[in-house]
């Protein structure tokens, strides 16, 4: 009886810390998300955001080109200098998911692009681009990585 009460208060506890730490990681991550980190030049934009958690430091960027043949965007993402590339529709793109280079059984970051409007009056692509991060298959925040206006 005695070790059932030390396990209850142990994982009650755990849960706490976690609760904590998910608390803290928030407001870290409102700040984070607080600035535009876009910048286009023609077709391409670039967003970049250092994110700086306690077990959880990373350099994450977006490198976008506008494709017209098949009027999506062809991605570059890095994080820590490590790249994949994706092609995705700029007609409801789903979200982008992978996993962080060496520690890929505990952490991961998903990218969203919303609110993609082509404008054919402007010659211009808009849209915003955020950012979730995982680590051990909870997600710790989502950060707002800026908005963009690309000319096409």
């Amino acid at each position: 009886m005695k070790n059932s009460h030390n396990n209850q208060m142990k994982l009650a506890t755990e849960q706490y810390r976690i609760t904590i730490l998910k608390s803290s990681i928030k407001e870290v991550c409102d700040i984070l998300g607080s600035d535009n980190s876009c910048k286009c030049v023609r077709r391409q934009c670039a967003c970049c955001v250092s994110i700086k958690i306690p077990d959880f430091r990373h350099i994450v960027c977006v490198n976008a080109t506008y494709n017209p043949q098949t009027i999506g965007l062809d991605l570059s993402i890095g994080v820590d200098g490590h790249y994949i590339t994706e092609e995705i529709s700029v007609r409801n793109p789903p979200p982008i998911c992978f996993a962080i280079p060496y520690m890929h059984e505990v952490a991961g970051v998903c990218l969203a692009f919303t609110n993609l409007t082509i404008s054919k009056i402007e010659r211009t692509l808009s849209g915003c681009v955020e950012l979730e991060a995982e680590l051990i298959h909870m997600r710790l925040c989502r950060v707002h990585l800026g908005c963009f206006v690309m000319p096409i």
